[in-house]
């Protein structure tokens, strides 16, 4: 299982093109992901918080040792070291949402 130790290691797994104005802090939209790699949706653990806004969530999460069906209209905080997994049907995450990512030095 992967731990990704700083935000520029899972932005670089999503593909994400945006720049971040921090290395502790990035925000993206999901539709910004592409050709995601399988390590970024495989169950993993980040050194860092995540709070992610889901306004069209096509796929299951896993976050700590709750699975999720549907976070459509919903908002996800994930904690530093906390199991999150993504299962799409269609390679396919979502694509309506943001995911907002900082580091417990940027707080």
């Amino acid at each position: 299982m992967k731990t990704y130790l700083n935000i520029a290691d899972l932005l670089k797994d999503l593909n994400v093109k945006s720049e971040s104005i921090h290395p502790g802090f990035h925000i993206f939209k999901f539709n910004e992901t592409s050709k995601i790699a399988a390590d970024a949706l495989n169950p993993h653990l980040k050194t860092f918080f995540t709070i992610d806004f889901y306004a069209d969530n096509l796929s299951k999460r896993q976050i700590g040792t709750t699975k999720v069906e549907d976070l459509t209209n919903s908002i996800a905080f994930n904690s530093p070291l906390q199991l999150f997994s993504v299962h799409t049907s269609n390679g396919i995450p979502g694509e309506e949402g943001y995911s907002l990512l900082f580091g417990a030095d940027f707080f």
